[in-house]
Order: C-alpha cells, then structure tokens, then sequence
C-alpha cells in the first residue's frame, strides 16, 4: 500500500489511500478525480476538458461547441486542441510541460474557432496528482476573457490619445494626488524641470519643484489649505 497523498489524490479524496498496482483511471485513462470533477462541472459556460500530461485534451462539456464551434464529440475525435485551435504563438505555453508543477495555473492564451474568429480566452489548470505526488492530469477551466481584453485595449489608446494631447501642449500640466506626489507629468514638465518622466513620478511635487519661498503660501486646492 502506498502512503496517503496531502491533496489531490488520484483515487478521488484527499488524503485516502492509493494501491501501489492500480492506477485508479477511468477507462478513457481520466483519474477518478478527474472523472468526478469533469462530471461536477457539466453544466457551466466556460470550456471544461481534461488534458493528459502529454497536453492531449478529452472529454470536453458542452459549453465547447458554444465557445469553439465543435462538438465535444468532435473535439475528442478529430481535434487536437493545443495543435488546431490553439493559435501557435500559445501552444507552447499552453503545454504542460512548460506549466512544471505548480497546483493551479492560469495562462491567457488565443484560441481560433470553427468559423474563423479569434478568441481570448484564459485557462485555470487544477493538477491532479497520484499518490506518489506524480501529475497525472488536469481540469481545466478555460474562460472567454475576449470581451475584456477589447475593453483594455479601448482604455489603453484612449489613455494613449490624452498623453498625446497633454505632450504636444507648451506648458507643464501635472497631476498630484491626495499625498501631494506626482502622478502624472507632460513631456513639457519633464523638459523644463529636466527629469525623465520616470525620475519625476511619485515624488512630492511641492518639496521638490516647488521653490522654498512659495511653499509657504497658502494655496488653495479646492477649498483646503495645503
């Protein structure tokens, strides 16, 4: 008899034993575990699959074929999912052997459905090991994340433009927070003052760029004295 594992164990609980003769798979070669958590998570909308440690994946829930335009009765049959839906600069990280053994891993990767369109998406691979602490597979939850990424893409040129428009502007505009600290300087403040942005961001406004003879004027910043 083997010693009990600590989590995870191959043979469906934690902690119980594992025969040193049995392998305790389903006969698809999915651990019972496995099996239990893949049967457990049927019904949800993100893409549910095992993946060997060969990084084969099978037994995918019907929220695939909504998510990648396949059957799971396709997907277990006639595709590869890391070789042809996932797009080629992801299927190395997307791998397990590139993972190592960590007991939960999340990775952002693109994956290319049946009609063409790209999507992002990103997976939470749970490990499954045996009792000996070797990794015999994984659950993996995969999420539609592409609706989030085009909203940071928005945000991300629209923070682009403001920058554009506040560098071609020929006065220094500065931002400080509650802390009096920078947190936001033009490339015409960075010039005059003669600090890259980087040197001048989060440093106190007033006690450094500030002559001494004017901080003790009493400024007022929307009604509150500094």
């Amino acid at each position: 008899m083997a010693g009990s594992s600590s989590e995870n164990d191959l043979n469906g609980r934690p902690g119980s034993p594992a025969s040193s003769g049995d392998t305790g798979s389903h006969p698809d070669g999915v651990p019972p575990l496995c099996d239990f958590l893949l049967d457990a998570l049927q019904g949800v909308r993100n893409l549910v699959y095992f993946m060997d440690p060969q990084g084969r994946a099978t037994r995918f829930n019907p929220a695939a074929e909504t998510i990648t335009g396949y059957s799971p009765a396709q997907l277990d049959a006639e595709k590869e999912f890391l070789r042809d839906l996932v797009l080629p600069e992801y299927q190395a990280v997307m791998h397990p052997s590139e993972v190592g053994d960590v007991p939960v891993a999340e990775i952002d990767y693109r994956l290319r459905r049946r009609d063409d369109e790209v999507r992002w998406m990103r997976t939470y691979r749970l490990a499954i090991k045996d009792g000996a602490g070797r990794i015999r597979g994984f659950v993996c939850v995969d999420r539609d994340t592409t609706a989030q990424h085009h909203a940071e893409e928005a945000l991300r040129a629209e923070r682009d433009r403001a920058r554009e428009y506040l560098n071609i502007a020929d006065l220094i505009m500065v931002a400080i927070d509650a802390d009096r600290r920078v947190t936001l300087i033009n490339r015409k403040g960075c010039e005059t003052l003669g600090y890259s942005e980087a040197e001048i961001l989060g440093t106190a406004w007033f006690e450094n760029y500030v002559p001494v003879r004017e901080r003790d004027l009493q400024v007022l910043i929307h009604g509150e004295r500094i």
